[in-house]
């Protein structure tokens, strides 16, 4: 019996940070908001507390770049975030706006949108354009806070205040 107790703890530990890829849901708010929350889960399982972000943040860049998931990129892409690739051997989407040609760079396309969730997440850290946020974050910096610091992850100037009202609205 010992050893069945063992195995089911296992088993709904490996339930808990197995990656959710394939069981993404956007039926509803709430259904994504909770597919969001198993991606960091298991992003974060995987990384040191020093690489995660505040959630919310990284959960409202994602209501935003892709409206709950129900965007043509998030949809053809798994890309919920607008991230671009300028490698034309990456897997990709082309714009609209490209009329199915190459114009240097395309939208990055990945199996799953939990991938995508986990590139956000690298490009933050690692990207010179983050360095601020991650100054502020190591800080203790709440997601609200952090959002203009994102200056140069969207065109809008008004992304902070975007991020912040769905932070304080729906998170």
């Amino acid at each position: 019996m010992i050893v069945f107790g063992v195995i089911g703890i296992s088993a709904t530990a490996a339930q808990i940070y197995a990656p959710q890829v394939d069981t993404f849901d956007t039926s509803t708010r709430s259904a994504f908001i909770n597919s969001m929350h198993r991606c960091i889960d298991n992003i974060y399982h995987k990384q040191p507390e020093s690489r995660h972000f505040p959630r919310e943040l990284i959960i409202a860049q994602a209501i935003l770049e892709s409206g709950y998931g129900k965007s043509r990129l998030a949809k053809e892409a798994n890309n919920l975030f607008g991230i671009r690739t300028w490698d034309k051997n990456t897997p990709h989407v082309k714009p609209i706006t490209h009329h199915n040609e190459w114009h240097g760079w395309a939208v990055k396309a990945y199996t799953y949108k939990c991938d995508s969730v986990k590139d956000v997440v690298r490009i933050l850290n690692d990207l010179h354009f983050y360095e601020e946020l991650r100054k502020h974050r190591d800080s203790g910096a709440s997601g609200s806070v952090l959002a203009y610091h994102l200056d140069s992850f969207s065109t809008n100037p008004n992304y902070a205040e975007l991020l912040i009202k769905i932070i304080d609205s729906e998170l």
